[in-house]
């Protein structure tokens, strides 16, 4: 290099060194934000272990509400225990308004919604939109294959797909036997009709049309809502046997505008939901009944009515998909009160730490009221505090998928005093300089942190708490104190280190103990890291320079001889 150097000429030279200067100068950029993003806690990915929150499921109801007049679905996919596994909207935005109901079917890879005259595919693990195509159908089905069809309602489809019901206003039940050809195409044959008068007693009402409606189904029994010429909660629920035509089981009063709905386990249990009145002319609280009905054995296995608040029971499963894996992710919305008045000038910071007790998230700069911050499935702990504030900490609070987790924070003002670290001084009174200034908090937290510093140094801490103040110098022993802040107080300190290189052994040689006076003060100081940074480049800069300066130099005295 040495050799290049010296048989180029001056201008190579001086290019030279200017592009080697260029280079460090970039170097040391990028490395100040690698160290910037290194020693930031929390961004904006999600908080907690994306691995961690990987959680296998199955799908056990998948739920398509379209309130009328809306032009919004919102489809929710639940697992056995009824909780979220994720939620998603779709919104028709060609329509002027809604249309009321829709039907939602799925595969292990996708679910399927036919609302407001649209057929939206979303992926059944995240439930993100994939695919939507313009097709007014209100009913969706599967084939054996998974494959979609629109000219059934997966309602009517038995269990294991073989058999196709349908009922007309007359209460009438057609029983078809359905065959596939596995390409979404459906053939069907009729093998029976039921007749209403084999399950109902009252009379049907028609002058609406067809009011009926399957619910469910398997291939030996069907479950019917049909409407009745009954003035009050017209409606019966039946579960009516193939082979005979018969009511096995019977819901009276009941009403599609409140609870009314019938599914079939993977096992076959059938499973009616209904909330009822318990005579025709009563007035008052509405009671809801439960019911499981074995249809190996033909019995009723479970059956419970109470009021309605008081009722607890399996959760449905009327969209059964198996081994489904997705990335559990919520949020937390941290919100931030006052406990009492105050004036309060500064930012609250929030801090959130996993099990083992890891930062894995601060906030320097949050604000009172409403924080949202993203977060992957699992148990944190949560501490919110500021200066001259009362630290308050919630533990083991859990972010469900799909979930909003609201932990309340009230804030007390306790008021704040200073620290002043008077002194630093060697074992010949001799003040010290380029001091680095650590101050933890008795959970061992940093509060304030400086370098490259000398006495005094000041700064206002929270009242009321104890702090361990620790300085240290390259060469020297680090040395550290204990202090308490009381409110509207100075309490000062000196320290006396010791070098490395002296005889003296490691204990505490620092001045004596803290005074409180009266006072107050400001704070001042870089971090090491960024300083160390800082003084490589002047460094790397004024050696560049040197070496031009020398090889102009040498250029100039050899054209002198």
């Amino acid at each position: 290099m040495i050799g290049f150097l010296r048989n180029s000429n001056l201008g190579e030279q001086l290019t030279i060194a200017a592009v080697a200067l260029f280079i460090v100068l970039a170097v040391a950029g990028t490395t100040i934000l690698t160290v910037a993003a290194m020693n930031s806690v929390g961004d904006s990915e999600p908080v907690g272990n994306e691995t961690d929150a990987q959680i296998s499921t199955d799908i056990a109801w998948l739920e398509a509400t379209t309130n009328g007049g809306s032009t919004t679905t919102e489809i929710t996919a639940y697992n056995e225990t009824g909780t979220i596994i994720w939620q998603t909207e779709v919104t028709n935005s060609n329509l002027s308004s809604g249309l009321t109901g829709a039907s939602v079917v799925g595969t292990s890879e996708y679910v399927y919604v036919a609302s407001n005259k649209e057929i939206y595919t979303l992926n059944a693990s995240t439930g993100n939109l994939t695919n939507r195509t313009d097709n007014y159908v209100t009913q969706l089905a599967l084939d054996p294959s998974d494959n979609l069809l629109t000219s059934v309602s997966h309602e009517s489809q038995s269990l294991s797909k073989d058999t196709i019901y349908s009922i007309d206003k007359n209460a009438t039940i057609t029983v078809d036997n359905a065959s596939y050809d596995g390409t979404g195409n459906i053939s069907t044959t009729t093998d029976k009709t039921i007749s209403v008068s084999s399950y109902e007693s009252d009379t049907i009402n028609t002058l609406n049309g067809n009011e009926n409606d399957i619910l469910a189904a398997t291939d030996e029994y069907v479950v019917v809502s049909v409407y009745t010429n009954r003035t009050d909660d017209p409606y019966d629920m039946h579960i009516v046997d193939r082979s005979t035509g018969d009511s096995v089981y019977e819901i009276q009063y009941t009403h599609p505008s409140y609870v009314q709905r019938a599914v079939v386990k993977p096992n076959g249990t059938i499973v009616l939901n209904a909330q009822i009145k318990p005579e025709s002319s009563a007035q008052g609280d509405i009671n809801e009944t439960f019911v499981e009905f074995d249809t190996d054995t033909g019995t009723v296995v479970t059956e419970v009515t109470k009021n309605s608040q008081n009722l607890t029971h399996d959760f449905f499963r009327n969209g059964w998909i198996a081994n489904l894996t997705f990335t559990s992710l919520g949020e937390f919305d941290v919100t931030i009160n006052k406990a009492t008045v105050y004036e309060y000038n500064h930012s609250y910071q929030i801090s959130i730490y996993d099990q083992s007790g890891a930062k894995i998230y601060q906030n320097d700069s949050a604000e009172f009221g409403h924080n949202y911050i993203d977060a992957y499935g699992g148990t944190y702990d949560i501490k919110v505090d500021g200066l001259g504030l009362r630290e308050q900490r919630v533990n083991d609070t859990t972010i469900y998928h799909a979930r909003t987790n609201t932990e309340k924070f009230s804030m007390e003002y306790v008021g704040t005093g200073y620290l002043n670290i008077t002194s630093v001084k060697d074992k010949n009174s001799t003040e010290l300089e380029n001091l680095s200034v650590q101050i933890n908090d008795s959970a061992g937290e940093s509060v304030y942190s400086a370098s490259n510093t000398t006495a005094p140094v000041e700064t206002e801490l929270t009242a009321g708490e104890s702090y361990t103040v620790t300085i240290s110098k390259p060469g020297y022993f680090t040395e550290s104190k204990s202090i308490s802040i009381s409110e509207n107080n100075t309490t000062q300190i000196s320290f006396r280190l010791s070098e490395k290189t002296d005889s003296t052994n490691t204990t505490n040689d620092s001045d004596g103990g803290s005074t409180i006076i009266g006072g107050g003060g400001s704070s001042d100081g870089l971090s090491s890291n960024m300083n160390i940074i800082l003084y490589g480049i002047g460094g790397g800069s004024s050696f560049l320079f040197l070496l031009l300066l020398a090889l102009y130099s040498a250029r100039k005295a050899r054209q002198g001889f």
